[in-house]
């Protein structure tokens, strides 16, 4: 029974793979390409499960695959588009923040520290 999640990781792993080639990651940065590719893959993976309600198992499994390839192409465009300014990995990257002293960050509480088994976790606006 574990072939369905290794045709859906290699679907999901080929989409990324397509996502980081260069005909894609030209137009990743793009408002309408990250709102088309949501849409494709939202519509074929409703369009899978419409077509298990009907009966179609081999259509509905093929229909999946091809959205988890959309899915995997909009994760790599999504991970390509440029961090906004004031992100601390770009503020490093321009060495506005010194890296030999501790970062220290300011906070408050969101709700009560939860005890795991290993220590405690806790929940913080930054």
């Amino acid at each position: 029974m574990r072939l369905p999640v290794v045709a859906i990781a290699s679907a999901f792993a080929g989409g990324i793979l397509l996502g980081l080639s260069h005909s894609f990651s030209t137009h990743a940065g793009e408002r309408s390409v990250v709102a088309a590719l949501a849409m494709t893959a939202c519509v074929l993976l409703v369009a899978g499960v419409a077509l298990i309600c009907h009966g179609f198992l081999w259509c509905a499994g093929g229909t999946s695959l091809v959205g988890w390839v959309a899915l995997g192409v909009l994760a790599a465009c999504l991970a390509q588009r440029p961090l906004p300014p004031e992100h601390i990995l770009t503020r490093v990257a321009a060495q506005q923040v010194p890296l030999r002293t501790p970062l220290r960050w300011h906070g408050a509480l969101r709700s009560e520290p939860s005890r795991l088994p290993w220590g405690y976790g806790l929940d913080i606006d930054l």
